[in-house]
């Protein structure tokens, strides 16, 4: 363990993305070689969607890598009936991603799917995108996706850690990342309080993304 030294500070451009929605794209500016092995890392900030203002992903294809949709929070309007995506593959394969819930697919040779938001749905939404380049022994795998609800852990009396992928003061991540060792956290602090956390030694790049407030590092 030790200090980590801050060596870029960005400040994410906005864009408009899938069916028209607004992202803001975290790693614009660095090169390849300083994000790697992420390739993106999108968030759609908190707001309010009316109905039929949010489509979300019509039909799409990936291929080579994985990717981690992490649904931060629906909220308000109708949410607690109407409050999911609608998430659908090439297969025929189907799931519903809610409030606190995320997945971890590796999409590997290739998949094409969608994520739908039901059309009379209206409320708060803050959702985050991460994908992961994969070897290029591991481009052509047989697709695989692990679908779960973010685990919590109190790391002090100010602070709340939600575990997406890795390991927090034992608490482990219901998913694994088999292949491309990575560590996802969503960590809350209260205003005047402070988090250490001891970055695996195997993990050589690192990001902090201070999507609400401000802090010190």
């Amino acid at each position: 363990s030790g200090v980590i030294q801050v060596t870029k500070i960005l400040s994410p451009p906005s864009r408009l993305e899938g069916g028209g929605f607004e992202i803001r794209d975290i790693m614009s500016g660095l090169s390849t070689e300083e994000q790697d092995p992420f390739l993106i890392w999108h968030e759609l900030p908190r707001k309010y969607q009316r109905k039929g203002e949010f489509p979300g992903a019509p039909m799409h294809c990936h291929r080579g890598f994985s990717e981690l949709p992490y649904c931060k929070e629906i909220s308000g309007g109708n949410s607690d009936e109407y409050g999911y995506f609608f998430a659908k593959d090439h297969t025929g394969a189907t799931c519903k991603i809610g409030s606190g819930d995320f997945e971890f697919g590796q999409v590997a040779c290739g998949i094409e799917h969608e994520g739908l938001s039901h059309p009379q749905w209206e409320g708060y939404m803050h959702f985050f995108q991460l994908w992961v380049n994969l070897p290029a022994a591991n481009k052509f795998d047989p697709p695989s996706f692990q679908n779960a609800s973010a685990t919590s852990v109190r790391l002090n009396d100010k602070a709340v850690c939600k575990v997406l992928v890795g390991s927090v003061m034992g608490q482990e991540s219901p998913v694994k990342s088999r292949i491309v060792p990575i560590e996802y956290l969503d960590i809350e602090c209260e205003g005047g309080g402070t988090v250490e956390h001891d970055v695996p030694g195997e993990l050589t790049t690192k990001f902090v993304y201070v999507y609400r407030g401000a802090g010190s590092f």
